[in-house]
């Protein structure tokens, strides 16, 4: 990764002067971006990585910069030491996220969980590992499909979208079963009424708590 040229960007996105200034979000890209991707953190990695890398940080800053003032006033409500684990801690966690995304589409609801993450007094490391862990194991179509159980999205159209059949769209619900987001009841087996052919009725999936919270965090405002 070219660490200069992220240095650089970042300090014309946030138009950071040469010390860190009092502006708390300013100053937490600023040491942020020095600790998170220093020279040599990635140096043996494919050059294809590397610019994806850069591609996603650049998106990161550009979407964090847009919400700054949002942001801002959130940190300046919490108490000092929540507002100095969030600047020094989380901000270099949800850098890792970034950096090892693979699909850039998905930055948006990183920043957006973490512009989320401001308003919870007691969020823990913990916490923060565990919903950035499962937004990290879901790909688009996935988030897509997940949304059809809050937000009444047409299903149909979103497998159209994706270029999937509805073979794979139940691929994706087992999937989702799996990360803890939806829960899931098979259909009890019933006999015909010619008492030969046995069918089963319809698979269930809902939402459940922790896949309603996962995505108010990720792709609601608060």
């Amino acid at each position: 990764m070219d660490f200069d040229n992220i240095k650089k960007k970042a300090e014309e996105i946030f138009d950071i002067a040469a010390e860190p200034t009092v502006d708390i979000v300013s100053s937490m890209v600023f040491e942020g971006v020095i600790g998170s991707i220093a020279p040599g953190v990635v140096s043996a990695v494919l050059a294809y990585k590397q610019k994806r890398q850069e591609r996603n940080y650049e998106k990161f800053l550009f979407l964090l910069k847009e919400r700054c003032s949002e942001l801002e006033a959130r940190l300046e409500k919490l108490e000092e030491e929540s507002r100095k684990t969030f600047t020094s801690d989380y901000f270099g966690i949800i850098s890792d996220y970034v950096l090892d995304e693979a699909q850039e589409e998905k930055i948006e609801y990183i920043v957006n969980g973490f512009v989320n993450l401001a308003l919870i007094e007691s969020a823990n490391e913990d916490f923060v590992l565990s919903y950035y862990d499962t937004l990290r194991d879901l790909r688009m179509v996935d988030i897509a499909i997940l949304r059809t159980y809050k937000y009444a999205e047409d299903s149909v159209k979103i497998r159209k979208s994706y270029g999937i059949d509805l073979n794979q769209h139940r691929l994706i619900e087992q999937k989702l079963v799996r990360l803890g987001l939806l829960d899931f009841k098979s259909g009890a087996p019933i006999e015909s009424m010619l008492g030969i052919i046995k069918e089963r009725t319809v698979d269930q999936y809902w939402l459940n708590e922790y896949g309603d919270e996962f995505l108010k965090f990720f792709i609601e405002k608060y």
